[in-house]
């Protein structure tokens, strides 16, 4: 499972220092020691019943996906008729 760590950055740690309010750029997002490049929104659920769980939106330049893995969610769509 992926390890995912929220820690003050040194902005942070300076408004800490100073009694101010911190803000989501205050932070390190890192999942399994990579951070996490231009967040912008995170959700993380702490269940008593479940493991937590985390999830991340996040900007992209550009998006990548080879022909493999677009025929792959086409099956899957075609399969239980999502679309």
């Amino acid at each position: 499972m992926p390890k995912l760590e929220i820690k003050l950055n040194e902005r942070g740690k300076e408004k800490v220092k100073n009694n101010n309010i911190t803000e989501m750029r205050d932070y390190d997002f890192l999942v399994d020691g990579y951070e996490i490049p231009a967040l912008q929104h995170i959700k993380i659920d702490f269940s008593k019943d479940e493991l937590p769980t985390a999830s991340f939106d996040f900007s992209v330049g550009e998006v990548e996906i080879d022909a493999e893995t677009v025929n792959a969610i086409k099956t899957i769509i075609d399969l239980y008729e999502l679309d």
